[in-house]
């Protein structure tokens, strides 16, 4: 059994994403995997401060955190700049 109906949707093929909104999802991605990157170094750096652990260590946790939190500042700058520079990623994100 077929039913006609009297105002049939309109089918669009499908395209795939603009550039720039796969960059942006490229670089929130990287951004997400930043964040919890440095929760990891965090947890790591806390653990390290209750247990019996080398000052060189506890150092480089440290070091490792403000390399971290450089790189996810400048991919939000950067992120600023991409949806600045696409004004149609503004209204979608």
């Amino acid at each position: 059994m077929f039913v006609i109906l009297p105002n049939p949707p309109k089918l669009r093929l499908w395209q795939p994403e603009p550039p720039e909104v796969r960059e942006l999802k490229a670089m929130l991605s990287r951004l997400s995997a930043l964040k919890k990157d440095i929760q990891r170094e965090r947890n790591r750096l806390e653990k390290s401060l209750i247990t019996v652990v080398s000052k060189d260590v506890v150092k480089s946790i440290k070091i490792m955190i403000k390399s971290l939190e450089k790189a996810h500042d400048m991919l939000e700058r950067q992120i600023d700049k991409h949806i600045d520079n696409h004004p149609n990623l503004r209204q979608a994100y």
